[in-house]
């Protein structure tokens, strides 16, 4: 059935199921009841843990190398704008008129100065950095070396396809800039009790993160070299990760079901962690951008390649692509009989086109559905923003239940998937706007302020029906969804 979002007042087709709006309107007025309608003063600041600070997450005996700490004095008030490199590329009618000047400008941004400190954020002289709390907690939470987390991993041949022939980890670090920590400090203002409605203080506007917020994510591949050569001589970190269960055993992401003490990883069962090496496989970007139509914000994506021209790592990080919207309506099917120019809000560079016989990445399909932009280590079936656009909170089924969310890729969402149903993953949601009615707020295209949130709550829970929910991990996000 279709119902208001009453919280947003925005009408969007319910993929999931029916919902009460009575149930909807209860959990709006929970949240409404902190007020995020003034810019809250006094929040806490630097008390967040850094660090999975249960075993398998604390250091080991003797360990005396580099440990993780967050950067999280987040802004109480707004901090104002830069002359942000991006906003040298013009922006008419709403459309990014030169994509590889724009994400190459945000590149340098989010790079000066965390490429100096090893991305060791609050040692940055340049501007300041800061990470998104609660993204410590559950068995894949940060490690206490970089601050890593397990996300989605690459299955055999999907990283490469002549020599990858066994699973690769994927582990990834974020941080956001000072404006988009502003909305994040906000949020978790009390840290007892975060307030999702509170990432924009002004109740006349959508809830979304300031113009000018930016993001960067590194991402990193424990392959060997010998199974993605590409990854020769990119930057190796040492982490404290779960390792690959020998021989590899298969798991149900909706049950966790792993033997022993192995955590399941979508589908696959991890043993414990231990200090290993992984290598720098791809980088995520994201802008808010006021000046762009539709959405509001523009993501890109790197990958590392060996072979790329360039001294450092850093140069040898191509773009793969840019996208500020979603091409709603826009089927596989289209594509094949029309041509891939039916994709115009994504940039695809083809000097780095992996579709292209002579491509860089050759051999490899590491774009998203329809040819949209997506990364090597994402899920094809998907694309940047149409996982982000889902960011927000389900109400919980009863009180004290976690708060669920949306699966944020189409394969995990549950029911049979209609080629309709599934076009709701790819429509331009605008910053700060719930992308669908079960949503009673957005949290404005962040994953990470919706799984941080949830893990707050489920380390709330003291109950085994607090915490019933259905466990899923998908392109590097923890999803929760009622039963």
């Amino acid at each position: 059935m279709e119902i208001f979002n009453l919280c947003t007042m925005c009408r969007i087709r319910s993929r999931i199921g029916p919902l009460t709006a009575s149930g909807i309107l209860a959990f709006c007025v929970t949240f409404a009841a902190v007020p995020a309608w003034a810019q809250q003063k006094g929040c806490a600041t630097g008390t967040f843990p850094s660090y999975l600070d249960e075993q398998p997450g604390k250091k080991p005996p003797g360990y005396t190398g580099p440990v993780f700490s967050l950067s999280q004095n987040y802004p109480q008030t707004l901090p104002p704008k830069a002359a942000y490199p991006w906003l040298k590329v013009p922006v008419p009618n709403g459309r990014i008129s030169d994509p590889k000047a724009y994400v190459m400008a945000v590149k340098q941004y989010v790079l000066e100065g965390n490429t100096d400190t090893d991305f060791v954020f609050q040692n940055n002289k340049v501007r300041p950095w800061f990470h998104l709390p609660w993204m410590h907690a559950s068995p894949i939470g940060r490690e206490f070396i970089h601050g890593l987390t397990h996300e989605k991993d690459s299955a055999p041949g999907v990283l490469d396809t002549t020599n990858q022939k066994n699973w690769s980890g994927t582990w990834a670090v974020s941080g956001i800039n000072d404006r988009g920590a502003y909305g994040v400090g906000q949020v978790w203002c009390d840290p007892a009790k975060p307030n999702p409605l509170a990432l924009n203080p002004n109740p006349n506007e959508a809830n979304f993160m300031p113009d000018g917020s930016a993001q960067v994510k590194l991402l990193f591949a424990t392959a060997s070299i010998t199974e993605v050569p590409w990854l020769k001589n990119s930057l190796e970190w040492r982490a404290d990760m779960n390792q690959l269960s020998n021989p590899l055993t298969m798991c149900a992401p909706a049950t966790n079901a792993c033997p022993g003490q192995m955590t399941c990883n979508l589908g696959v069962c991890f043993a414990a962690r231990k200090i290993s090496s992984a290598r720098l496989l791809q980088m995520d970007i994201a802008v808010r951008d006021d000046r762009i139509s539709g959405t509001g914000w523009a993501f890109g994506t790197f990958a590392y390649n060996v072979n790329a021209p360039g001294v450092t790592v850093w140069d040898r990080m191509i773009p793969i692509g840019l996208q500020w919207g979603l091409d709603p309506g826009i089927t596989a099917e289209m594509v094949k009989q029309r041509g891939s120019g039916l994709i115009r809000e994504s940039w695809i560079n083809q000097a780095a086109d992996p579709l292209k016989p002579n491509g860089i990445f050759a051999g490899g399909n590491h774009l998203g559905y329809a040819g949209r932009l997506n990364g090597p280590a994402d899920d094809p079936a998907s694309a940047c923003m149409s996982c982000h656009l889902n960011a927000g909170l389900i109400p919980p089924i009863a009180p004290g239940i976690v708060p669920g969310a949306l699966p944020i890729v189409p394969a995990a969402a549950p029911g049979p998937m209609t080629t309709e149903r599934m076009l709701t993953w790819f429509l331009n949601i605008p910053a700060g706007v719930a992308a669908n009615s079960e949503l009673t707020s957005s949290l404005d295209y962040s994953l990470q302020l919706t799984l941080g949130i949830q893990r707050f709550y489920t380390s709330q829970a003291t109950t085994d029906a607090q915490r019933k929910t259905l466990h899923m991990v998908t392109r590097g996000s923890e999803v929760f969804q009622k039963k």
